[in-house]
């Protein structure tokens, strides 16, 4: 026998996804250590930078005067040619600073050096002048 006039059941409760309880947001898809290792390899061989090289390719003394001992004063001009050897990465020098320094005592002034944007399979040339002032032979100012 059966009554018609029952009222309907309540459909069953659903079931959470797996690995998530009540009140539990899902986790996000975070890459592994083994995926974001193969990343950076990929963008390494990609782009594959190589250091920029800097070689003095010339030198030039003017105006040295030693006759006021303890102090020197002197000129000096460095042509530097730097290289970037990348295929795809250009390099940016916001600050570049040139001194002259002799048994690791600086006998120039620092100067600053204007900034610089080396463009692929570039090179450029820098011929700052350093120095035009008295210092101590102690590398003290």
């Amino acid at each position: 026998m059966t009554d018609q006039n029952q009222p309907p059941q309540d459909p069953p409760p659903q079931q959470p996804p797996p690995n998530m309880g009540e009140g539990k947001t899902p986790k996000p898809n975070l890459p592994t250590p083994v995926q974001g290792g193969a990343a950076v390899l990929t963008v390494w061989l990609v782009y594959h930078p190589r250091k920029p090289r800097f070689v003095v390719v010339g030198a030039a003394v003017y105006e040295l005067n030693a006759t006021l001992q303890p102090y020197i004063s002197t000129s000096m001009q460095f042509t530097i040619v730097t290289r970037n050897p990348n295929k795809r990465v250009s390099i940016s020098y916001n600050k570049l600073q040139a001194y002259v320094s002799y048994r690791n005592q600086q006998i120039t002034p620092t100067i600053d050096l204007p900034p610089l944007h080396h463009k692929t399979k570039s090179t450029v040339s820098l011929s700052p002048v350093l120095g035009s002032g008295w210092s101590r032979r102690s590398g003290r100012w």
